[in-house]
């Protein structure tokens, strides 16, 4: 979990310097982080698989 809010908190970062800046390179740095988050999130939400054996 704390991956998680170190990765939340990188997001946040960029998309407060990208909307201060509105540099090209922040947004893109934004929507990579924001796929990161979303990926962890759907990663964590799925069933976990046990093994019968």
């Amino acid at each position: 979990m704390e991956d998680f809010v170190k990765l939340v908190k990188e997001m946040r970062e960029a998309q407060k310097e990208y909307f201060r800046t509105r540099d090209k390179s922040m947004l893109q740095r934004s929507k990579e982080l924001e796929k990161a988050v979303d990926k962890y999130i759907s990663e964590y939400n799925q069933p976990k698989q046990t093994s019968m054996f």
